[in-house]
């Protein structure tokens, strides 16, 4: 009877990431990404700094999983722009796989500072996005602040 609910610590965590995840907008997501992106470049280089290999690996690793899965949200049909962004996941892609092979700090540091760049770019478009609409649905006439057409009609 009870079994849909999350039984240890570990369970309860993981539903309440998947469930934020899952309603979260477009924006956040991609931010949160981000987010994810400059903690999985800190270990990484903390790691290389440690002489860690094997959590250097897994740290890089995830972040080019993470930037491929971001390559692929990226709707090519809806912005002119994509393709320059998708070219520059893939040159991440490629400069976190040489700083992984060769352990090498300086590259992830270069990574990292565009990392943080298109993150800090994003959030403040999301930011601008956000209070655009909130301002729109709060402006009576304006799009957005009513759900439903009106229709005058004169006689």
């Amino acid at each position: 009877m009870y079994s849909q609910f999350p039984r240890s610590s570990t369970e309860l965590r993981s539903k309440f990431s998947k469930d934020g995840v899952e309603t979260a907008s477009n924006a956040r997501i991609i931010t949160l990404c981000y987010d994810r992106l400059d903690r999985d470049l800190l270990e990484a280089r903390n790691a290389i700094a440690a002489g860690d290999h094997y959590a250097s690996n897994n740290a890089l690793a995830h972040a080019q999983d993470l930037i491929g899965a971001m390559a692929e949200m990226v709707d090519v049909t809806m912005w002119d722009h994509s393709g320059s962004l998708l070219a520059v996941y893939d040159y991440l892609l490629r400069l976190l796989a040489v700083a992984n092979a060769e352990k090498a700090d300086s590259l992830v540091a270069q990574a990292q500072q565009l990392v943080d760049e298109l993150g800090e770019a994003f959030r403040t478009a999301a930011a601008t996005t956000s209070s655009t609409a909130t301002q729109a649905a709060a402006e009576p006439g304006t799009e957005g602040s009513d759900p439903a057409p009106r229709v005058s009609v004169q006689a």
